[in-house]
């Protein structure tokens, strides 16, 4: 198949236009994320030189990548990274892709200002973007993180690996494989409701990752059942409409919530 000669300008446009038929909001800038990927240059310099003709393997590539995009496949899959909280993390299709709201995990452990060493477990780590940043954050941590999910641990390992920090990675369905006597424990576990509509782009990430039961609840209903530690600290999130049921089950637990911010919420075991 014989492929037309395009400059970076070129392939932007036509990029562009392709995403924005079909219906994709961010058709800008993912079209300039392709670019920077396949070519490995920044923004800056394809605006400087945008009349860089691209190779045929280039073509080919960024044609291959953009097909799946336009059939909604998340550009963080494509590209293979997402930033969280100031740094690059590693992602494929075996994990979620890091939300900006996830950030409020660490903005509220920060601001709790936990002074000595602490035992922190990560349940449900995926690619591990809240393992790693709290280990990064508290190199003097003991840090251990979990998944049920064998090629999601891999990755987070990788990205454990990449930044730089250790970390206790073990493969566990909650506490069932690990013994709770953690100080703090953060589960960003599943808590869509099986029938609430998802974006095209959200099917393509795994689903046992994002749903739980009719409510969304079944996990974290798992969860407070679970032994904890008296005067320990637990982390989750969940949509705004379950942080009442959420706050029930907490205190139907012998927990107390202390802080919420966003779609965030601290609880402490109090009995």
């Amino acid at each position: 198949m014989k492929l037309n000669k395009k400059n970076y300008n070129e392939w932007l446009l036509e990029a562009r236009k392709k995403l924005t038929k079909a219906g994709i909001p961010s058709a800008n800038l993912d079209a300039i994320l392709l670019l920077e990927h396949v070519v490995k240059k920044n923004i800056e310099t394809i605006l400087t030189y945008p009349e860089t003709l691209l190779d045929r393997f280039q073509i080919n590539k960024l044609e291959k990548l953009l097909k799946k995009r336009l059939r909604h496949t998340p550009i963080a899959y494509l590209v293979n990274k997402k930033e969280f909280y100031g740094r690059e993390f590693y992602v494929n299709n075996n994990v979620l892709i890091p939300r900006p709201e996830t950030e409020s995990f660490i903005s509220l452990l920060e601001k709790l200002s936990f002074e000595k060493k602490q035992k922190l477990i990560d349940l449900g780590t995926g690619s591990g973007i809240l393992a790693v940043t709290v280990k990064s954050l508290h190199p003097d941590w003991d840090v251990t993180a979990t998944d049920i999910s064998k090629k999601a641990l891999k990755v987070a390992r990788y990205n454990a690996k990449r930044i730089g920090v250790e970390i206790n990675f073990k493969k566990s369905n909650l506490f069932n494989s690990i013994d709770n006597n953690f100080d703090i424990v953060i589960a960003n576990l599943p808590y869509v409701p099986t029938k609430l509509p998802v974006l095209n782009e959200v099917k393509k990430e795994p689903q046992v990752a994002i749903f739980s039961g009719k409510d969304g609840l079944n996990l974290y209903r798992n969860l407070f059942k679970s032994s904890f530690k008296k005067d320990s600290f637990l982390f989750l999130e969940s949509l705004v409409s379950q942080q009442k049921n959420i706050n029930l089950l907490a205190n139907k637990n012998g927990f107390k919530a202390i802080a919420q911010e966003g779609l965030v919420s601290v609880f402490k075991k109090i009995k």
